[in-house]
Order: C-alpha cells, then sequence, then structure tokens
C-alpha cells in the first residue's frame, strides 16, 4: 500500500520541492500584482510558457468571440441589450 499525505492548495503551493521543480509560477492580476498558480504539467526546456498576463475577466471577448461566429454589429447589440450575452 503506498500512502502520503494530502497538501492543502496552500500548502502545496509553499512547498519547497514543488517550488524547486518549477511546479508553481506568479500569475500576472488585473491590479498588477501577482499569485501563485500551478504551472503547466508539460514544459519544454527554452520555450517562453510562463504565464503572459492576467486571465480574461468574465465577458471581456465577449464580442470577438461572437464576431467570429459570424454575427453581426447589429444582432451583437441586440443580445447584449436583452442580456442574452454579458460584455464587461
Amino acid at each position: 500500500m503506498i500512502w502520503s499525505p494530502v497538501l492543502t492548495p496552500a500548502e502545496a503551493i509553499a512547498d519547497p520541492q514543488a517550488l524547486a521543480a518549477g511546479c508553481v509560477v506568479q500569475t500576472p492580476l488585473h491590479d498588477g500584482g501577482t499569485m501563485p498558480a500551478p504551472a503547466g504539467p508539460i514544459r519544454f526546456p527554452g520555450a517562453d510558457d510562463g504565464p503572459k498576463g492576467p486571465s480574461p475577466r468574465a465577458g471581456e471577448h465577449t464580442r470577438a468571440v461572437l464576431e467570429s461566429a459570424g454575427y453581426s454589429s447589429a444582432e451583437i447589440d441586440a443580445m447584449l441589450k436583452s442580456g442574452a450575452a454579458a460584455q464587461v
């Protein structure tokens, strides 16, 4: 039987072995700060695969996504006005 203690999320991002292995990255926040977050499970030497910026806010790309799906500006405006789509 294999047994090991389970770490809480707070313990996991502060674990010396996880930090040394590169399992935690500092992810940018919208307010200019950073927060520790899990790194990608696969990393390639020399590849710039770390966080590039904060994650999008809810609805931040709604218009662009609907435009790429073929909706017209008038249709998107109607969706936003009716509440069928959200935008920040």
